[in-house]
């Protein structure tokens, strides 16, 4: 008997499997519906039928909190202490009531794939049949700002400080905390201190700095790491002149990504076909599910760096290049929020040091821009810009003599359709038709000189 109930409850396990993934297949929810919707129950026909609804009270204010963390000015907890405020909390069961959402459940909330339409099973995800309170724009956006703030390594905590998870410290690299010491009559003194030093004192010889000070000198260094104006200009014309360049490469690249991705959404199809058939087993479609879904959102990104219209572009970097030169102006302007946005989007660390002062690493696309190699190409290419080659100069004596039918290196017009030029000290001879520089700019090709 004990063999047989072994057997029985081993089987009604796996058929309560094979259920739920069927289930999950065909786009239904398994198990409740996570906060913001409502399992609904109704009788048709005499038949149960099961379905997932919009919670008319929690379904808004879910949508609302991805729409306002997508905005990137506010923390989980801040964010949730609004929603607690708005009266969000959790969906009550048979015999569990509702009770307000803690830190960690709202972080699982604001991943869960079911919000932007898909639901997930055994780790692999399938179109639902539930409406969608947000649109994959948004929830990508919020997954991005979790990332973001998760990479900054900042926790909100006692003693928050818009410089947390920015400055470190110069003498061994360990972050700077906030540490508030009173004095001996009462007064609180704020301190930046090495939380390296506070864990092992013999590790790092940094001493506490006041807050005060941290900040001054952090404003100091925008001033010093601001880009003068001229190297702004010559690497705005610089890159301009690579966009030119790119209008063409991007176009091909379009073309090239569309096809891809019209090949893995086929690819994608057929998985999802045979997996239903049972002929891809869960594990090896949950990997396979992943990698197309990563190359499909490389795709897109792809696709949208090589669509974007470059006259934006254009303005975006001119309205870039106006700010970096303002760097210290619109910091010293700026409150806490935007100090701490923009230290997070230009610098990937700051270390302060109690002797030295304050040194900084660029975040990547600085640390290229910025960079020796980078901005002594862009004074090559200012300088080629002021001054007209000799080759340009000797083109236009060749298109004027040839053009009043005078003779070149001793060919007379009247008998030759192309002039010729060879003169000591050049690499090259030049050819130009009469018919002008203009048309041929593109397609004029140098020739090794004989001499």
């Amino acid at each position: 008997m004990s063999s047989i109930s072994e057997f029985y409850s081993r089987n009604l396990a796996a058929e309560v499997k094979k259920g739920s993934l069927q289930k999950a297949k065909s786009g239904g929810t398994v198990g409740k519906a996570p906060t913001g919707y409502l399992n609904v129950r109704s009788m048709v026909n005499g038949r149960e039928i099961r379905t997932v609804d919009v919670d008319p009270v929690r379904g808004p204010l879910m949508r609302w909190a991805f729409e306002r963390y997508a905005v990137r000015d506010i923390n989980l907890r801040d964010l949730l202490a609004e929603l607690t405020d708005k009266g969000l909390d959790t969906t009550p069961g048979p015999q569990t009531p509702s009770k307000p959402l803690r830190l960690a459940h709202l972080h699982r909330l604001l991943t869960h794939p079911y919000y932007k339409g898909l639901v997930r099973y055994k780790g692999v995800t399938y179109p639902g049949n539930h409406e969608p309170l947000v649109s994959e724009s948004t929830w990508d956006s919020v997954q991005d700002a979790l990332e973001t703030r998760g990479r900054s390594g900042e926790k909100v905590r006692k003693h928050p400080h818009y410089l947390k998870g920015t400055i470190f410290c110069g003498e061994c690299g360990s972050r700077l905390i906030v540490s508030n010491n009173r004095g001996r009559r009462g007064k609180v003194y704020p301190y930046f201190i090495c939380i390296g030093r506070k864990r092992n004192p013999a590790s790092c010889a940094q001493k506490a700095v006041l807050i005060e000070r941290v900040e001054e000198l952090v404003e100091q260094h925008y001033g010093q790491v601001q880009p003068k104006q001229k190297l702004l200009g010559q690497l705005q014309d610089m890159i301009l002149d690579e966009m030119q360049i790119q209008r063409i490469r991007f176009a091909e690249a379009h073309d090239v990504e569309a096809k891809r991705k019209l090949r893995l959404e086929d690819e994608q199809k057929k998985l999802l076909d045979a997996h239903y058939a049972n002929a891809v087993p869960l594990n090896l479609m949950k990997s396979e599910q992943e990698r197309i879904a990563r190359e499909l959102r490389n795709i897109e990104k792809a696709m949208a760096a090589t669509t974007m219209e470059f006259e934006a572009v254009e303005q975006n970097l001119k309205r870039a290049v106006a700010y970096a030169s303002n760097w210290e102006q619109a910091y010293l302007a700026a409150g806490s929020t935007i100090r701490r946005q923009m230290n997070q989007s230009i610098f990937q660390r700051i270390l302060v040091d109690d002797h030295s002062g304050v040194t900084s690493e660029f975040t990547e696309p600085f640390e290229l821009l910025l960079s020796d190699e980078v901005t002594e190409a862009a004074r090559r290419t200012a300088e080629v810009r002021s001054e007209p080659s000799s080759i340009d100069h000797i083109l236009d004596d060749v298109v004027n003599d040839w053009s009043k039918g005078q003779a070149v290196n001793g060919v007379d017009p009247r008998n030759n359709k192309t002039p010729t030029l060879a003169r000591g000290g050049l690499k090259y001879d030049i050819w130009v038709e009469v018919r002008g520089l203009e048309p041929l700019a593109s397609s004029m090709r140098p020739r090794r000189s004989s001499n």
